[in-house]
């Protein structure tokens, strides 16, 4: 019977950590940016910041500002400070609609990406705004696995299936014997 209660006992863990992963398929994700995206400012901003959710990896950060024609203005590593990195607004990136694009990578290895639009007033785009993010260095490609919750469930599923019936044969066999 000792033995029945380990087995669920490493049932009931295994189960848990399969179904209910903590963080394995969170990343960095964006929380906040200054200035706020789709901003109208009258005034040439002194920096941006992207703040994240977690830590970022240094040395994984890029920042890049595209006018609204498309061409890269200027392009930075940033200043790194734990969760956020901040890099100078460029003096070249002083009127219309400019794209800020970001590249980090986050505390997990994962390769986090998006952009934010910000306009300086007294102008109007002479072109549509391009959607095409500005080329940012690429980092080393992440080895980190995590499974989507469908694959997790199914996992999980065939673990708990595969825990019953050894159970199952255990209890079995002791009934067969003749054992508590």
């Amino acid at each position: 019977m000792r033995s029945l209660r380990g087995l669920l006992l490493v049932l009931v863990l295994v189960s848990s950590v399969v179904l209910f992963p903590a963080n394995a398929n969170a990343h960095a994700r964006l929380v906040s940016t200054d200035p706020a995206d789709g901003a109208l400012l009258t005034t040439m901003p002194d920096s941006v910041t992207f703040t994240f959710n977690e830590n970022i990896l240094e040395g994984s950060t890029a920042i890049a500002f595209v006018d609204e024609l498309g061409s890269v203005i200027d392009s930075s590593p940033g200043t790194l400070m734990g969760p956020s990195i901040t890099a100078a607004w460029p003096q070249q990136a002083s009127q219309g609609s400019i794209q800020v694009s970001y590249r980090v990578v986050s505390a997990d290895g994962h390769p986090v990406m998006g952009s934010i639009t910000v306009t300086l007033a007294g102008t109007s785009p002479s072109q549509p705004e391009t959607t095409t993010p500005a080329p940012i260095p690429e980092a080393t490609p992440s080895t980190t696995n995590s499974f989507p919750l469908p694959v997790s469930l199914a996992i999980g599923i065939t673990v708990l299936i595969a825990l019953g019936a050894v159970i199952l044969r255990i209890t079995s066999q002791r009934r067969r014997r003749g054992s508590p």
